[in-house]
């Protein structure tokens, strides 16, 4: 029997009883009452924790790409993941994803491709890269948080783990950590995997707290992320134009 009705029904024998014994002979009621009372609010915040989940993935999903790098020779090289910042098709991912001597395409969740265009600019230190794509302007992209999050946080990872497309993941930020030559960094529980580099990381609200970047192997879902305040850190742009060409195989190469 569903537990609204139930609940309902109580409260209507409480209200009666009430009316027929003047106030006699409630108290197993009220206790009913109020144990289903909590039992139905802690149902309901189940349900609102799975649908926002499951909102936050719908949200997310159309401004999350993955990342396809290949060497110049035109042999696949590696998967990455990077999500759309502005609606003019300019991504973030991980520096080490867009590595040099290669050449990337996007791919969006509905499976469409598209080149990497530009070099915006990278930071080595941070492993950040931010670039543009040729893909047409006006899409959906992803806002950064104003406030970094605390440990205890709940956040969900969306990215291509292993090249496993819109592959969402769940859990919390574990800690705040200072790596020698990255600065502050976000441990998280959420488990990332090669490909997941470059991914959102993103807060309840949707926003973008941090990039997932690396784990370490040694231990159980340790796993890190790059700050979202380093994507637009201010300091020297090292901005270029990507050239394009076709070599003696008719391989485009993009450098």
């Amino acid at each position: 029997m569903d537990i609204d009705f139930i609940f309902f029904f109580l409260c209507q024998c409480i209200i009666n009883d009430d009316m027929k014994t003047g106030m006699k002979n409630t108290g197993i009621l009220s206790v009913v009452f109020w144990f289903l009372f909590f039992s139905i609010s802690g149902s309901a915040a189940a349900r609102d924790d799975k649908d926002s989940y499951s909102s936050l993935a719908a949200l997310a999903g159309p401004s999350v790409v993955t990342v396809l790098v290949y060497e110049y020779s035109g042999r696949f090289k590696h998967v990455g993941s990077g999500f759309f910042y502005n609606p003019k098709g300019d991504i973030v991912t991980n520096s080490h994803v867009l590595a040099a001597n290669t050449r990337a395409e996007i791919k969006l969740a509905s499976g469409e491709k598209y080149p990497v265009g530009a070099i915006i600019e990278r930071n080595e230190k941070t492993d950040v890269v931010k670039a543009r794509t040729h893909v047409p302007e006006d899409r959906p992209f992803l806002r950064m948080a104003d406030r970094m999050p605390s440990p205890g946080d709940r956040i969900m990872v969306v990215g291509s783990p292993l090249g496993l497309e819109q592959t969402i993941t769940e859990g919390i930020v574990s800690a705040w950590r200072k790596i020698p030559g990255k600065g502050n960094v976000l441990q998280i529980s959420a488990p990332v995997s090669p490909g997941s580099s470059g991914g959102p990381v993103l807060n309840m609200a949707g926003e973008v707290v941090g990039i997932a970047s690396f784990q370490i192997i040694q231990g159980q879902n340790l796993n890190f992320a790059i700050p979202a305040a380093s994507i637009f850190k201010k300091g020297k742009t090292n901005s270029r134009k990507l050239k394009f060409y076709k070599n003696d195989k008719g391989v485009l190469i993009i450098e």
